[in-house]
């Protein structure tokens, strides 16, 4: 038997995911599918959007999601009176957040707390790059782009059975966070996996610093995203070779804790499961 507490497909481009709450509303987080061999027109419904910065690879179809399901958008304060000029979206679909920030609705609780991206490849701000104009034409975003590298969310929802569902992004410079997770006990973590620090001179952490830094988030059930970025620089191969050495990692250090790497596009059911031994 499993209780099935929500349901979720990650796409694989960025923090692409798509979540079903047991009421069936619908969250998209971050969607983005320019770089993605998903149809959009195939996202079963858009009730609540979660931005967690305001980069064009994490907020390309705000502007159509809003239009086809009049989704509740919810993104930094900062970024938002941007977000709203570019996509169009109307004042009265968009929450602006701050850190700390607490919304409780009929569907669910939603918390927000600060975030840090990762280096973006360089130490300064560059005020004449366009990232968007340069990679994909598009006009206009660049002040989007520029708050998403200083602005950054991560976030919980509680669902109204109470299962607890964080993700967490960027670089871990904050002690908050683990302490938060002590206090708030997530079931099911979606952490950024790619890790990087100038230490390491921009490489992927080592197996073991990666797993240790999984299992202090306390949560049962581990999930990665973002996988295209490591996918694309070291090859598809290694990048699963990394993250079984990762889930096996895991395992040793919290027996309690299961990391899944997801397929991309495809559904998974999560829970707490019953069995007879």
């Amino acid at each position: 038997m499993i209780c099935n507490s929500f349901r979720m497909r990650t796409f694989d481009t960025g923090a692409n995911h798509e979540l079903v709450l047991p009421n069936g509303k619908v969250v998209l987080v971050d969607p983005y599918f320019l770089e993605c061999d998903f149809d959009p027109a195939d996202v079963t419904g858009a009730d609540y959007i979660i931005l967690t910065h305001g980069h064009f690879d994490h907020d390309s179809h705000v502007g159509y999601f809003v239009e086809k399901f009049n989704a509740k958008v919810f993104c930094g304060a900062m970024v938002a009176e941007h977000i709203m000029k570019f996509h169009k979206v109307p004042f009265d679909n968009l929450f602006p957040v701050f850190p700390g920030s607490c919304f409780t609705m009929d569907d669910m609780k939603l918390e927000f707390w600060q975030a840090k991206h990762n280096e973006s490849g360089k130490r300064t701000w560059d005020p004449d790059k366009d990232v968007s104009k340069t990679k994909f034409g598009i006009e206009g975003h660049q002040i989007c782009d520029m708050w998403g590298s200083m602005e950054s969310l991560d976030w919980m929802i509680t669902t109204n059975n109470g299962f607890r569902i964080m993700m967490v992004s960027g670089r871990p410079v904050f002690n908050d966070t683990f302490i938060r997770c002590r206090e708030k006990s997530p079931n099911v973590l979606l952490r950024q996996a790619g890790i990087r620090t100038p230490e390491n001179s921009g490489q992927q952490v080592s197996v073991d610093e990666m797993a240790r830094l999984l299992i202090r988030y306390g949560a049962q059930v581990i999930v990665p995203f973002h996988m295209d970025f490591l996918e694309k620089k070291i090859g598809m191969e290694a990048a699963m070779s990394y993250f079984e050495e990762v889930a096996k990692r895991v395992s040793e250090l919290d027996p309690g804790a299961v990391f899944v790497y997801p397929e991309k596009n495809r559904w998974y059911s999560i829970g707490i499961s019953v069995e007879k031994d």
